[in-house]
């Protein structure tokens, strides 16, 4: 009887230690399991980021008719691996990239000249005053930066000079936005009437809203210019555009 007390009370202790034990084991799992996690999401994280850094977060460019203009973009490789680099635009004629795919070393910038032209003479082609809207896209591999383009072509001589002020507020779907549009007249103080274009535009050519008037100025006149936003407005990068016409002149004006 004495051994059967003992042999049971061996039992109990060592259910009592097994217990215990398996709560650890459990434990070590658990943790175990945390750190993976943790380490795949560190590891998409650091996938998501890029090395390819470009300069501009914007490139506005303001021709006369039949002007021509350079500007630079330069792209950086910020990584420790070499980068195979492609741009792209969707200006056509009116934007030359001297280089639209590259190599970059890592730590080596590569500095590409964009050319605006307003008149593309081997092409015979030429583009009216107004105000286009696109994008150069830079890939590797994958879309890593899209920077907006505004080129605004006005006509030899301006009779007209503006300036817009736009709310800083996001645009909501459905909601009518009020622009502020100060119109100078650079030949004097008689009255006239000035035919105004308004374009809401994104980098895609889409446009979102479109209108035209007639505002009659004398030496200068503000005025509000009520946007009214549709229901199936998606959200992203829009560019506000207005243009003053009166015999054959036209000066412009925008708004990223």
């Amino acid at each position: 009887m004495v051994r059967k007390r003992e042999s049971a009370k061996e039992r109990t202790n060592v259910r009592y230690k097994i217990v215990p034990l398996f709560f650890v084991i459990i434990l070590l799992v658990l943790v175990l399991i945390g750190v993976l996690v943790l380490s795949k999401l560190s590891f998409v994280a650091d996938e998501s980021e890029t090395n390819i850094q470009v300069d501009q977060v914007l490139l506005k460019v303001l021709l006369n008719d039949g002007e021509s203009l350079l500007r630079e973009l330069r792209v950086m490789n910020t990584g420790d691996v070499v980068e195979s680099v492609v741009l792209s635009d969707n200006l056509g004629s009116m934007l030359a990239l001297s280089e639209e795919s590259f190599e970059l070393e890592p730590g080596q910038t590569k500095v590409v000249e964009l050319g605006f032209r307003s008149v593309i003479d081997e092409e015979n082609v030429e583009y009216s005053p107004g105000i286009y809207i696109g994008s150069v896209t830079v890939e590797n591999g994958e879309v890593v930066d899209s920077v907006p383009v505004v080129v605004e072509v006005e006509s030899p001589e301006v009779l007209f000079d503006m300036n817009i002020n736009f709310p800083d507020d996001d645009l909501e779907r459905g909601e009518e936005v009020g622009v502020v549009i100060r119109l100078y007249n650079l030949m004097g103080d008689d009255a006239m009437s000035i035919g105004m274009d308004y374009i809401v535009r994104d980098l895609d050519g889409n446009t979102l809203f479109s209108e035209s008037e007639t505002v009659v100025v004398d030496s200068q006149v503000s005025f509000t210019k009520t946007v009214s936003i549709p229901e199936n407005f998606n959200t992203g990068t829009y560019v506000f555009a207005a243009t003053a016409n009166y015999a054959g002149s036209t000066g412009t004006t925008s708004y990223l």
